[in-house]
């Protein structure tokens, strides 16, 4: 059974340490036999000395790279778990990732899991104060609005127009970060780059329209502010919202695919009509076939963590496609 008490306060201690950048101090609180460092998509890394070692690692490309990887203190609902202590990791001031340490009675830590699922780390509550970078500009004032404007209508025409060249130029080489609320969080130029391609072979591979607009949204005490409005197939299905360095080079790309919040978005552009494109039967009940592959991994998602919101919208837009799917079967006999 979990010792909130215990693990807050080892919580806490490990955030100090780490901003600290004390890996002594984090040796201290690692219990000497045996523990774990876990993260997705990645091997176990078992024993302290192990576990060390890849703290030290982080820390020395973070300085390498000449980026800022700090953690503050927050709670998340996790499974059945509900206001789990836990980490929220920031890079450049950006959430990436979910830290969550298990300790043993005696309070030592036997387990650190790193969680990289976009929904969860947007579900995670901090419980002290984000700061905020000293070169962002998020401040809502008319230079601040003008310029991420300017900037949002490029990124929509290169974007709509696959210039992916163009594209990379508005993005940091090691710090943008492109977030969107179901899927983990991608660093970097490159990673972003093959993110976008890939989208749009599978845009291209199921035989679908994308585009997106221009719109304005109010949001987090901004009126009217800039986004993104993403239509696939002549519907909005996501609201992008972009942040920005003092340079102009995009921070971070937010995209939400909350049906609440893609409804608030108020496009300031007509919604193009989707082209039409050929499609053969074949590529239909492919795609039914990766749909209800689909629908298995988000019921499985669901079950291990429950009826989380991005679960939840998920399975929603898988079940909107296969009632398009099975149209189109009829349609195509």
């Amino acid at each position: 059974m979990l010792n909130r008490v215990k693990t807050v306060e080892v919580t806490k201690a490990y955030a100090d340490a780490f901003n600290d950048g004390d890996v002594a101090a984090i040796g201290e609180m690692l219990d000497d036999e045996n523990v774990i460092f876990s993260r997705q998509e990645q091997s176990s890394i078992v024993g302290k000395e192990n576990v060390l070692r890849r703290i030290r690692n982080l820390f020395w490309r973070a300085n390498e790279q000449n980026v800022s990887m700090t953690v503050v203190n927050a709670i998340a609902d996790l499974g059945k778990t509900k206001a789990r202590p836990c980490l929220i990791c920031l890079r450049n001031g950006v959430p990436v990732a979910l830290c969550v340490l298990s300790c043993k009675v005696n309070g030592k830590i036997n387990a650190i899991a790193i969680l990289l699922a976009g929904g969860v780390v947007a579900s995670a509550r901090a419980t002290e104060p984000i700061a905020s970078l000293e070169n962002e500009k998020d401040e809502d004032n008319s230079e601040n609005r003008k310029q991420l404007l300017d900037i949002t209508k490029v990124y929509i025409e290169k974007f709509n127009r696959r210039d992916l060249v163009s594209l990379g130029f508005l993005f940091d080489e090691y710090e943008t970060v492109f977030h969107r609320s179901d899927q983990q969080a991608i660093v970097g130029r490159n990673n972003i780059i093959t993110r976008i391609k890939d989208l749009y072979r599978r845009v291209d591979k199921h035989a679908q329209s994308l585009h997106v607009v221009n719109a304005i949204i109010d949001v987090d005490g901004k009126s009217a502010w800039p986004c993104t409005l993403g239509v696939l197939d002549g519907t909005p299905v996501s609201v992008g919202l972009l942040k920005l360095r003092l340079d102009g080079i995009i921070r971070k790309i937010d995209i939400s695919l909350d049906s609440d919040m893609v409804a608030k978005a108020r496009p300031t552009e007509p919604i193009p009509e989707p082209k039409p494109k050929p499609i053969t039967l074949e590529q239909v009940l492919e795609r039914e076939e990766w749909l209800h592959n689909r629908m298995k991994k988000i019921k499985k998602a669901m079950k291990k963590q429950g009826n989380l919101p991005h679960l939840m919208t998920k399975k929603m837009r898988v079940e909107q496609q296969l009632q398009k799917v099975e149209y189109l079967k009829k349609k195509l006999g």
